[in-house]
C-alpha cells in the first residue's frame, strides 16, 4: 500500500494515495516508517487543497478543515506534538507549518502580506514536498 500511494502521489492523484497511505497506516506496526507513513498521509491530504482557490469564505473553512485533518494525523502516536517535542523531526516541521497555514486562513492579512495581493506565480507551496521514502 505504501509504495502505490508514493506512485499515486508522484502523479498527482493525491485522494489516492490518502487511501493508499490510509492503509498502510492500518496494516503497518508503530514506530519510525509508521510516522513516515504518517507524513506521506498528512503530505497528500494537503495535497488536496486547491491553494489557488480559496476566494469564498466556504472554501476557506473547508482548507482549514483538512489541514487540520492532516495535523491530526501528524499527532497520532506523538509523531509531532503540540508542545514542539514530537518523536520526528519532519513529522514536528509539517505540523508547525500547517499551522501557520491555518492561522494565515483564519487571519487574513496578518502575515504581513497586503491583504489584497494576488500571490506570485513562482510563490511555493509548502506542501509541495517530496514524500518521504523508506
Amino acid at each position: 500500500m505504501y509504495n502505490l500511494g508514493n506512485a499515486s502521489y508522484k502523479e498527482g492523484d493525491y485522494n489516492s494515495a490518502v487511501s493508499y497511505f490510509s492503509e498502510a497506516v492500518k496494516k503497518n506496526p508503530s514506530g519510525e516508517k509508521d510516522c513516515l507513513t504518517m507524513i506521506n498521509l498528512a503530505l497528500s491530504i494537503c495535497n488536496t487543497i486547491d491553494f489557488n482557490d480559496l476566494d469564498t469564505k466556504e472554501k476557506t473553512d473547508m482548507a482549514i478543515g483538512i489541514l487540520k485533518k492532516a495535523k491530526a494525523v501528524l499527532l497520532e502516536n506523538e509523531c509531532a506534538s503540540e508542545n514542539g517535542n514530537g518523536h520526528n523531526a519532519d513529522a514536528q516541521q509539517l505540523k508547525e507549518d500547517i499551522d501557520r497555514t491555518i492561522a494565515e486562513l483564519e487571519n487574513p492579512g496578518s502575515s504581513g502580506e497586503e491583504p489584497d495581493k494576488e500571490p506570485d506565480d513562482d510563490s511555493e507551496n509548502v506542501y509541495e514536498t517530496h514524500i518521504k521514502q523508506w
